[in-house]
């Protein structure tokens, strides 16, 4: 008996032995086995009598019976004592699984420029022989498969079917064994729908390459050094601050539109930073700070009026004044209420000189000075278009003192 003979004699005992171990601890007759892997009871029962081997598609059926793994016909594997039904589609597929192993080893055999005969003369088997086993018309036993493939160089697991039915139940198998092995935590997290987009962006980061992954993991360490609404643009700020302020935010407001004035400074857009800080003004004086209010507005309007923007200069004056107004410097706020009603005069902007007249009358009336805010308010009446029953009243009262006056 020569080298490879006793190889295989010694191999073809292991796997008797295993096989006799996968049926008994499944408890699984002669029959059922023999049915699951296509043979008659009498080639079963020779398997296990270490008189002949199975192949490996016959193995794979098998283990798919059994619900084990199809390594334990090559170590001592722990077995599980689930079963699963014998699949008539699993033994349709003998044929083109033992097919595709030829087909495999032919290439292999073509990679490494072999020919029939050395290939042969490795195995010590006819070069005919070696024809009929690459192209499928015979099963060949699991033991005499591993001396092909040793001879070739090519691992077994690279003939285990990897696409079929067994391929995907071995796949899945193996998913299911890592994650049971996972820590109870993990295996809650991924367990709940909630989490699936965690999960989702874990894969796509697994599949970034290393230089793609230390640019997300630069861009992730600006985030923590450097707050979140500074990296934005100033249009983004400018909308989150909008949303703020209608939903009652106005500190929130006023931060963020200060943010996006100052980014816009930085950027050398005088124009729209001074806009950006009458909305800082306007959502302070909202939220009670009259001082950061007047602050903030200072001086833009004089970048509003070098531009010739006259509607804007007069807002800006308005927003001032009605900071100074609430920080109780009275003569400074009817200053500008006046400078902010003489620009909206020349912009054209009735309506809006309609608001700050009515400030202005107001605060007139309050500092006893009666007469001009009975004039103011007559003006601003005047500018308005749309007027309620209340303020064509007003409109009418207002002009019987005036009358009186130039009679």
């Amino acid at each position: 008996m020569n080298r490879q003979e006793t190889i295989l004699k010694l191999r073809t005992r292991r796997l008797a032995v295993l096989l006799i171990d996968a049926r008994q601890t499944h408890r699984r007759t002669f029959e059922e086995c023999a049915q699951a892997m296509g043979v008659s009871v009498e080639e079963y029962q020779s398997y296990e009598a270490a008189q002949a081997a199975p192949s490996l598609p016959a193995l794979e059926a098998l283990a798919f019976y059994l619900n084990l793994p199809l390594e334990h016909f090559w170590s001592q594997t722990t077995l599980s004592a689930q079963a699963a039904a014998p699949s008539d589609q699993v033994r349709k597929l003998r044929g083109l699984r033992n097919r595709a192993i030829g087909a495999r080893l032919r290439q292999r055999r073509t990679q490494l420029e072999m020919g029939t005969e050395t290939l042969a003369e490795k195995l010590s088997l006819p070069s005919e022989q070696v024809d009929t086993l690459e192209t499928g018309q015979t099963a060949i036993p699991l033991p005499q498969l591993e001396l092909i493939a040793e001879a070739l160089g090519l691992p077994i697991q690279e003939l285990f079917d990897q696409h079929g039915p067994i391929g995907e139940w071995r796949t899945e198998r193996e998913l299911n064994e890592k994650f049971a092995q996972l820590p109870a935590k993990m295996k809650d997290f991924v367990s709940k729908p909630v989490n699936r987009p965690y999960l989702e962006l874990a894969m796509r980061l697994s599949e970034l390459s290393v230089e793609k992954l230390r640019t997300v993991a630069e861009s992730l360490l600006e985030i923590t050094y450097y707050p979140m609404s500074e990296a934005l643009p100033p249009a983004v700020l400018n909308d989150q601050a909008q949303k703020a302020y209608r939903e009652g935010q106005f500190s929130r407001a006023a931060d963020l539109f200060e943010q996006a004035a100052r980014a816009l400074d930085a950027q050398g857009q005088a124009l729209d930073a001074a806009e950006m800080w009458n909305n800082v003004s306007v959502a302070s004086l909202q939220a009670g700070d009259a001082a950061r209010a007047l602050r903030s507005a200072e001086g833009s309007d004089a970048v509003f009026a070098a531009q010739q923007d006259a509607r804007r200069q007069g807002l800006a004056l308005g927003n001032q004044a009605a900071a100074l107004e609430a920080l109780g410097q009275t003569d400074e706020a009817l200053a500008r209420y006046q400078l902010s009603s003489d620009a909206l005069k020349q912009a054209g902007q009735p309506e809006l000189r309609a608001v700050v007249l009515k400030s202005l009358s107001a605060l007139q009336m309050r500092t006893g000075k009666r007469m001009e805010a009975m004039a103011s308010m007559q003006i601003a009446l005047e500018n308005q278009k749309h007027l309620s029953l209340r303020e064509r009243l007003l409109k009418s009262l207002l002009k019987v003192p005036f009358r009186m006056l130039k009679s």
